[in-house]
């Protein structure tokens, strides 16, 4: 029964198509992001809904196209040039038109192995500890080390309100991507 509704619809020329929704209006918060957005206010230091990734790249890195391509991701999904603000009491998202994210570069390479280890788990932590606002954004970063000429780490962090763990795997997926096309040196994960 449901599936002849469905076939007569199409028939009568029903359009069933997903348009894009107008970014001058606010967006509410899905259940989620609601309560994600008011554990933020009780504690805005809070780091516990920081997802951390670390990947360690071989090969020769193309770091402006490395960055380029994380640019380009951040361009093509909204939910990364979003930001959390009130309207009349309400918490409500905002999609920035644009948003452009640095990518330092740390040499490590004339450090000694246990130096690089202890001065990569620094970085990490402080890194995971550093807060976002909600209100301003980006609610990502991102950090490139260099361990030596053909192997680098790349750190990123986002907060939990605009992806989840299993997000991840399709960033990084679109981010390889992205730099095989920018880049002719091919790194591998």
């Amino acid at each position: 029964m449901q599936l002849k509704r469905k076939a007569r619809r199409a028939e009568k020329g029903v359009d069933h198509a997903i348009t894009r929704r107008d970014n001058r209006v606010d967006a509410p918060l899905s259940f989620a992001q609601q309560r994600l957005w008011f554990l933020q206010q009780l504690d805005p230091d809070s780091a516990a809904y920081h997802l951390l990734v670390f990947y360690r790249l071989k090969g020769q890195l193309n770091v402006e196209a490395w960055e380029r391509s994380l640019n380009e991701i951040i361009r093509r999904h909204e939910v990364l040039r979003t930001v959390f603000r009130e309207r009349n009491g309400t918490p409500v998202q905002i999609v920035q038109p644009t948003v452009h994210i640095g990518l330092p570069l740390l040499d490590l390479s004339p450090l000694s192995q246990p130096e690089i280890a202890r001065e990569t788990e620094h970085i990490f932590e402080t890194e995971a500890a550093r807060p976002f606002s909600l209100y301003d954004g980006p609610l990502l970063r991102a950090m490139l080390l260099k361990f030596s000429e053909d192997e680098h780490g790349f750190y990123l962090v986002i907060h939990h309100i605009v992806t989840d763990g299993w997000s991840m795997d399709i960033f990084m997926s679109e981010l390889t991507t992205l730099y095989d096309s920018f880049s002719v040196v091919d790194v591998s994960l």
